[in-house]
């Protein structure tokens, strides 16, 4: 286990919670000056039952106040000053995943799942996750709770400190957690959904605990945890307490204390004021057909209130790790996602300058985490990432890769197809594909013309006048072009970022045009303000290029807002 952080201070933590509500109430309007009272007068014997009695109640009063006050703050331990019930949260404790026939636990595309309803109030937790690399533990992913955390700080539990922990060989980003509602605390979630997006994986871990698990709640179906996978399928897991879960006390005898279930073990035991505790591990082997598969989302749901009849017990997780196969990355296809319109945006075509190289890479990467690949290693279609080809003798030319922005082998790079990365180095950032909308009908009326052989005899032209400026075209995301021009392509040729089911050319001079190294067709000069439109399927990754290359110049543009360019082209004012 890495060394141990030093505990949190609680009492310090305490401080800073009751000086975070302290600075908001202060941010409220001033009150109106307060008008004076007449008070009628009253007798001395009045006055002084009156006076004991506002002691007394006041007493009472700073009492509750103080306690609701500090129990809002923070979740401060308070069974060692109090008669009534011991509280028993901490982590919830999991399933045996392990059904006699995968299918008993898989539903169809469709969620089949129906998840308790969320408090009034309370916004259910649907967010993205960044990953965490493990790598150096082995073949582990980690993933964050920040942002589906129940308290405002990391904290120790039951003495294990907030760090990077390994238990029973596991390791796990310790330190925040996630408890759903109970009888003493009613406006806690009932559940969260986290995107993962995680390749080929074979296990996932939870560190798991029940809250008030007392034995006349055993054998109900107090939570369920769902792994849903980018194909549809859906691997229901039950919490039964007392079969996969239990309750965190160790000393309280009326907590269900034991399990029946192989796949749910002890993985850290501490101390706390109400006793000592403990922290479960439950593990969820992926089996059969589920193999091989992209775990999408983690999902779970208390169910206390629909089995049980209470909102007790509660469940807490305070940990989640998933295991993959050797070899996948440490990454996911959608974590941590870069949108197609920003790579678009970023794209500097042709060799740059370092330091525009450094300024695209550092705006690729602002907000995001990035993750180590070393060599060797497989990277996936798709995948946004920094690195410098020239490190292991090669360059970029020779692998499946799109440059953004380049200086030499160095630069921004994404990947048009899976490969085996050549060199360590700075790989980051995953793109999420933006779903391509088909290439729109003209936005102008089109003439035909013939305009060379092949897929050019049938041609079009426009007036190019539709009422679309930049601004207009940018901020409504209709901006999904490629220009390939000998300004940035001297050499003729480009790879294509795009499908598209058109291409817009406009040549000053008869050529012919390439696509993967094949003669599609034979343009022959016409002249036109800004050229035409012919249908020709194009792939992304493909190559284009003309031939020959002459000093008057040429202009390629593809990709599935073609229209929206072409015909607004001359009312933005790029016609003669």
């Amino acid at each position: 286990m890495p060394d141990a952080k030093k505990p949190v201070d609680r009492m310090e933590l305490l401080e800073d919670k009751l000086r975070y509500v302290r600075e908001k109430s202060e941010e409220k309007l001033p009150p109106e000056p307060r008008k004076r009272l007449q008070i009628p007068e009253i007798s001395v014997s009045t006055r002084t039952i009156l006076k004991a009695f506002g002691i007394g109640a006041g007493a009472i009063g700073l009492f509750i106040a103080g306690y609701l006050g500090i129990k809002a703050a923070g979740n401060v331990d308070f069974s060692k000053y109090m008669n009534t019930r011991q509280p028993t949260s901490s982590l919830v404790e999991i399933i045996d995943p392990t059904p006699t026939k995968v299918s008993d636990y898989i539903a169809p595309a469709t969620p089949t799942a129906v998840f308790s309803p969320v408090p009034s109030g309370i916004t259910p937790m649907t967010l993205d996750f960044p990953l965490i690399d493990f790598s150096q533990y082995g073949n582990y992913q980690g993933i964050s709770l920040e942002g589906i955390s129940t308290i405002r700080f990391k904290e120790s539990n039951l003495g294990l400190t907030p760090a990077t922990q390994v238990l029973e060989g596991i390791p796990f980003d310790f330190g925040w957690h996630f408890e759903s509602q109970s009888e003493a605390k009613k406006q806690y979630p009932t559940s969260f959904s986290i995107k993962t997006h995680v390749q080929n994986p074979t296990n996932v871990y939870f560190l798991i605990q029940a809250g008030w698990g007392y034995d006349f709640y055993k054998d109900k179906k107090i939570g369920e945890i769902s792994l849903q996978f980018s194909d549809g399928a859906i691997y229901h897991i039950p919490l039964i307490l007392g079969e996969n879960v239990r309750d965190w006390s160790v000393t309280n005898e009326r907590a269900v204390r034991s399990l029946t279930s192989t796949f749910i073990e002890e993985a850290w035991a501490g101390d706390s004021t109400a006793g000592k505790g403990r922290i479960d591990m439950l593990t969820i082997p992926i089996v059969g057909d589920l193999r091989g598969r992209e775990l999408a989302a983690v999902e779970f749901v208390d169910t206390s209130v629909e089995y049980a009849g209470s909102k007790d017990p509660n469940i807490h997780i305070l940990g989640i790790t998933v295991e993959t196969e050797p070899g996948v990355p440490a990454f996911s296809s959608a974590y941590n996602t870069i949108p197609q319109e920003l790579v678009d945006r970023l794209a500097i075509i042709g060799t740059n300058t370092e330091s525009e190289v450094h300024k695209c890479v550092d705006t690729s990467s602002e907000g995001r985490t990035q993750v180590e690949i070393t060599a060797n290693q497989p990277v996936p279609a798709g995948t946004i990432f920094a690195t410098d080809f020239s490190g292991a003798g090669r360059s970029w030319t020779e692998f499946p890769v799109f440059p953004i922005c380049r200086s030499g082998s160095w630069g921004l790079f994404q990947s048009m197809e899976a490969f085996t990365a050549p060199y360590k180095g700075a790989y980051m950032l995953i793109t999420s594909y933006t779903t391509q909308q088909s290439t729109p009908e003209p936005l102008r009326t089109q003439t035909s013309v013939s305009i060379g052989t092949g897929p050019l005899a049938d041609a079009t032209f426009s007036d190019g006048m539709a009422p679309y400026g930049e601004d207009w075209l940018f901020n409504n995301n209709f901006h999904r072009i490629q220009r390939i021009r000998m300004e940035e392509q001297p050499d003729g040729c480009d790879m294509a970022r795009y499908d598209s089911e058109k291409i817009w050319l406009s040549f000053g001079y008869p050529a012919e045009l390439l696509v993967n190294g094949e003669s599609i067709g034979k343009y022959t000069y016409q002249p036109n303000s800004h050229g035409f439109v012919f249908a020709y399927p194009v792939k992304k990754g493909d190559t284009l290029c003309v031939s020959p290359v002459k000093p008057m110049g040429y202009h390629i543009v593809i990709g599935p807002d073609l229209y929206y360019s072409y015909d607004s082209y001359c009312y933005r004012g790029h016609c003669d």
